[in-house]
């Protein structure tokens, strides 16, 4: 379960590291292009293991007809609303 600073501080690290590849990857052109990233769930069963997609110009990860996953950004500010946030 995601609960607490700890959580916080983990998602907070992985949204930096993430940020940092990016900018080795694209390097200046990163702030001109569309980013999205999430963790997401395959369409088939077979595949169903929630996993951290990113996508870089090509569209958002977790669109809201799928339902199929959770944007990043938007769980880390759900988090640092407080304990229990997940739960509502």
């Amino acid at each position: 379960d995601l609960v607490g600073e700890g959580h916080v501080d983990m998602l907070e690290s992985l949204v930096g590291s993430v940020g940092r590849f990016l900018e080795r990857i694209v390097g200046e052109a990163l702030s001109s292009l569309p980013v999205s990233a999430g963790f997401h769930y395959p369409v088939r069963s077979q595949y169903s293991t929630l996993h951290l997609q990113l996508r870089v110009n090509s569209g958002n990860v977790c669109n809201l007809t799928e339902c199929r996953g959770v944007d990043l950004l938007q769980l880390l500010s759900k988090l640092r609303t407080g304990p229990g946030s997940l739960q509502q």
